[in-house]
């Protein structure tokens, strides 16, 4: 019973880093959605619901993609609460320790959290 209901968490933490993270956030309930990751993904050390490669496929990955902003850089791969934190950061002012070397696309655990195992 416990497997099924990790996996099931497993599930819907994946559907709503693809579907609301980072977007729409004028809306209230999204704008809380992101924050409560982002909480999540400080507080726990942890990227994604198994890997930072959970926000490949996001909207808000398309988002970032489009975003003017980087037209003449990469965008990130992840967000800024996925990368290790310098001392001092906090959940609502992430300050990543290297956000380039957080960016890459197969970092080491000293730059990017990794997702937390749900075993146990």
């Amino acid at each position: 019973m416990l497997a099924s209901a990790d996996s099931s968490f497993e599930e819907n933490l994946k559907n709503i880093i693809k579907f609301s993270y980072g977007v729409s956030m004028e809306v209230e309930d999204s704008r809380r959605i992101t924050v409560l990751i982002d909480k999540l993904q400080f507080y726990e050390e942890c990227c994604g619901a198994t890997t930072g490669d959970d926000y490949l496929a996001s909207r808000w990955m398309a988002l970032v993609s489009s975003d003017p902003a980087y037209e003449n850089d990469d965008p990130p791969i992840v967000p800024l609460s996925c990368c290790r934190q310098i001392l001092g950061a906090s959940a609502l002012n992430p300050v990543a320790r290297s956000l380039a070397r957080c960016q890459q696309s197969n970092p080491n655990r000293t730059w990017r959290h990794t997702a937390v195992s749900s075993g146990g």
